[in-house]
């Protein structure tokens, strides 16, 4: 494999990527006809302790720590702005 082809593969993970995240928002906007505030520290801390335990090769607990502590404040973010799904 030569670099042309590692950086097309890296661009396809990248988009991948992104697209989960936003399904993933998706969801976290679903959540919030079920919920009476937005900010669940015990379920945050579920999250991080769950995927900062997952096993893999080459990432830091703390980058996996930081990473969803990230997606869980634009979680935040969204669910207090309020967007209206398409399908609600």
């Amino acid at each position: 494999m030569d670099l042309f082809e590692i950086r097309k593969n890296i661009d396809r993970l990248d988009n991948k990527i992104v697209k989960m995240l936003d399904q993933r928002m998706e969801l976290t906007l679903r959540t919030t006809r079920f919920k009476k505030k937005i900010q669940d520290k015990k379920r945050e801390k579920e999250i991080i302790d769950r995927a900062a335990n997952i096993p893999v090769r080459f990432m830091s607990r703390d980058f996996i720590e930081k990473f969803f502590i990230s997606i869980m404040a634009e979680s935040r973010r969204l669910q207090a702005l309020g967007p209206k799904l398409s399908s609600d």
